[in-house]
């Protein structure tokens, strides 16, 4: 065989290996970087989304977090066949067709519940294709006011069914919340909030308070109803740490008239918790009601001049049933 004849064979047969090489999908995507095409995954959740705090106990946020997928391709050198082949198809038809991308909640924390509308996300294969994905959190109310905690989420790109030789990517997505502060108190007055005094004195009620919230707590106690020429003396601040008790104390003095015959009073007070390091994050304020009562010396109904009038009627008939008995002893 001359050598030309041999050279002649050996060029076709170059000829046919790249033709071959150029125009036939090759499916060793995953390790051969030159014909490479790979499709990323990337989140996002905006920046007001995770500076809003979550309250928790009373709220289930939904909240949206962007996926976006997109392609990049690997060198073109000898590969560059099967990159304008693609090109070509993706021009044509839209672009590769429809892929999935199933999504699992890795972690979160133990005071926090979360749940994603839908485990398995539909994507268009294209160059860029960007979609909510749906998700819902709710916090237990002992939440750790004001601490962030993350919640990680794991999305995989299901295998495709075309002859798109794609690099298959998994993203673990960490999402940052911050429970806010839940100002939650328990106030116990049961049976204690009447009190019976006689003149001149005082009604004096404990009251007792539990901070039930997820931070220290500042407790401000205000009387917001007293009764004219009344007077009252309350703590008015207490300071409780996550789950600590205190007790309070309202101190009533009526006027110097009131106890000598069958009066009541009711004085209010308003209750209101807040965040320890920062009072302007107020809870709702309570209101409690105080009834002092006293029927003093006098006959239902009558003052206290009928009263003493009574008692010394009969002290007179006691004195003369003592008198008469001494004379008729004295005689006897």
């Amino acid at each position: 065989m001359s050598k030309t004849r041999l050279m002649i064979i050996s060029l076709v047969c170059i000829f046919l290996f790249n033709v071959i090489f150029i125009t036939v999908p090759v499916y060793s995507a995953e390790t051969n970087p030159i014909i490479r095409i790979n499709g990323q995954l990337d989140f996002d959740w905006s920046l007001d989304e995770y500076e809003k705090p979550i309250l928790p106990r009373n709220e289930v946020k939904k909240t949206n977090i962007s996926m976006v997928f997109t392609l990049s391709y690997g060198g073109l050198g000898i590969g560059e066949g099967i990159y304008l082949n693609y090109m070509e198809y993706k021009d044509k038809y839209g672009g590769f067709g429809t892929g999935k991308v199933e999504l699992e909640i890795l972690d979160h924390p133990s005071w926090c519940h979360v749940a994603l509308e839908s485990r398995v996300v539909g994507i268009n294969v294209t160059d860029r294709y960007e979609t909510k994905i749906p998700i819902y959190i709710c916090l237990d109310e002992d939440a750790p006011g004001f601490t962030q905690g993350l919640i990680q989420i794991k999305a995989r790109l299901l295998p495709l069914n075309n002859l798109l030789p794609l690099t298959i990517n998994t993203k673990i997505f960490n999402l940052s919340i911050i429970p806010s502060y839940l100002p939650i108190i328990d106030v116990d007055i049961d049976d204690i909030n009447t009190a019976e005094i006689f003149p001149d004195e005082n009604a004096v009620f404990p009251i007792k308070i539990k901070n039930l919230g997820n931070d220290n707590t500042r407790v401000s106690i205000n009387v917001s109803n007293l009764p004219e020429g009344w007077t009252a003396v309350v703590t008015n601040v207490l300071f409780l740490e996550e789950n600590e008790s205190d007790l309070a104390t309202l101190t009533v003095k009526p006027p110097k008239n009131f106890g000598y015959q069958e009066e009541t009073g009711i004085i209010r007070l308003s209750i209101t918790p807040s965040k320890a390091s920062k009072p302007s994050l107020e809870g709702d304020t309570m209101s409690f009601g105080f009834l002092v009562r006293s029927k003093g010396f006098s006959v239902e109904g009558q003052g206290i001049f009928p009263a003493f009038g009574i008692i010394i009627f009969f002290v007179i008939i006691i004195i003369f049933v003592s008198l008469i008995s001494k004379r008729k002893l004295a005689n006897s």
